[in-house]
């Protein structure tokens, strides 16, 4: 059987994909607390346009691209006021 190339599904950007290492500022941390901040911040209902100040990194994202990163990961869920924890997180 033959499938035509305009067929294939379209890969997935590194980012979305749930099965890599989500691509979130490391900084001097690590990305084991800086995962935790960012969980915090989307716990204490920080608004998603809120820029990340990782200690060490020079990375300029903000909370809101943070979050759809982690989405794939099943931590977070998308509401229509931003973003809140799954219950995995």
């Amino acid at each position: 059987m033959r499938v035509n190339a305009t067929e294939y599904p379209k890969p997935l950007s590194w980012e979305m994909k749930s099965f890599s290492m989500p691509n979130i500022p490391r900084g001097t941390l690590g990305m084991k607390e800086n995962l935790k901040t960012i969980l915090e911040m989307v716990r204490n209902n920080i608004s998603p346009s809120q820029r990340l100040i990782i200690e060490g990194s020079e990375c300029k994202i903000d909370l809101g691209t943070a979050c759809v990163r982690l989405r794939p990961m099943k931590l977070l869920l998308k509401t229509q006021t931003g973003w809140a924890l799954s219950d995995e997180a």
